[in-house]
This record gives structure tokens, sequence and C-alpha cells, in this order.
């Protein structure tokens, strides 16, 4: 992202990840964090690098649970995400997906859905953001988690779950078990909603 200017307190201040203005030290932490499958940012003056911020997503409690749920009616679990690479791989590994794609804009996200439907018929798509609102919209069944969701994703989507977090497949009447039975074959499941 470019840097985004402030002057706090008359100091210009900068945020930002752009590789070419850094030190070698400062871009060696970096890849240090892209190797943790963490997020970094640096905040910097004009002169130099003042500090380096990392952000990692958790996984929800539950979400392997409900990957493994989804496999067992037959589904494809896959994520899509804007994330780096390495972070939508580290997630998958630990949610149980075995098909990760990152650096996803909206309308990456859109062509996937479209590829999905090619390769294994209707698909469902579970997001949560403005970023997921094409793919959502274009999914056989579009599922929002409506309690961390954007008012965006929840317009697009089929299906709005007042929860965040893959949990609420995990009942013997959950909702995609319902799906999956009325709207068969309902083959891949895509997600940013595991983390």
């Amino acid at each position: 992202a470019p840097l985004a200017p402030g002057t706090p307190s008359g100091v210009a201040l900068s945020t930002g990840d752009v590789l070419w203005s850094w030190s070698p030290a400062t871009a060696a932490v970096f890849y240090e964090l892209l190797l943790a499958t963490q997020t970094g940012t640096v905040l910097a003056s004009p002169a130099e690098v003042l500090a380096v911020f990392a952000v990692a997503d958790a996984i929800k409690p539950g979400s392997a649970q409900a990957v493994a749920e989804l496999r067992s009616l037959g589904l494809a679990a896959i994520m899509l995400t804007g994330d780096n690479q390495a972070t939508a791989d580290a997630i998958a590994r630990q949610a149980g997906i075995t098909e990760a794609s990152g650096n996803l804009l909206p309308q990456d996200k859109l062509t996937a859905i479209e590829t999905l439907r090619a390769r294994f018929g209707p698909t469902a798509m579970v997001g949560d953001g403005i970023n997921d609102a094409p793919a959502l919209a274009r999914s056989d069944l579009g599922i929002a988690m409506g309690a961390a969701g954007t008012d965006t994703a929840m317009e697009a989507a089929d299906v709005v779950v007042m929860q965040h977090g893959l949990d609420f497949c995990l009942s013997p009447h959950g909702l995609l078990r319902e799906a999956a039975s009325a709207v068969r074959p309902v083959r891949s499941i895509t997600s940013e909603s595991s983390r």
C-alpha cells in the first residue's frame, strides 16, 4: 500500500508497506514477519523508519471442526482472501483447508467463484467484508457473517448469519447441512471467515 502521510505534533509521519523505501535491516524484519504469516506495516519519518508493527489473524475456535463437517457433507472448503499468500496458506493449514488463494482483490474473488462454479457446479461463498460482496452476489448461495460483517456484504448475500465464524454448520441441523440437501450439489464453499 502507498505510504499515508500524517503530521502529528508538526512532524511528517507516514505508514505503509512500500519495500523500496526501507533499509535492508527493516526489509529483513518485514520478511521475517511475512515468514511468520503476520502482516506488517511501518511508521516512518522522512528520515527513518520509527517502528514496524505486526498484525496476525488468529483462527476462530471451531473453524477446523467446521471444515471437517463440510467435508463430511461432501463439500470442498476453499479459502479466498486478500491477505498475502503465506498468511492464507498458514490459516488454511490451521483450519484444515487444502486449497487457499491469497492476494485477491474483489474482482479476483469474483473470478475465482466463476472458476469454482465451472469446476464444481453450484458454489456457496461465506464472507463478511466489502471485498467479498461481488463474490457473495455471484455465488449460488452467498452467506454473510452479520455479527461483524459490513452492510455491503449482508446486502449482497442470500443469507445473513448473525454470528462470526463457521460454527453455524456444526449442528445436526446446521445451515450448510440443510443447504447441501436443498441445493444439491453445492460442491464448494469458499471462505474468508474461518479466521
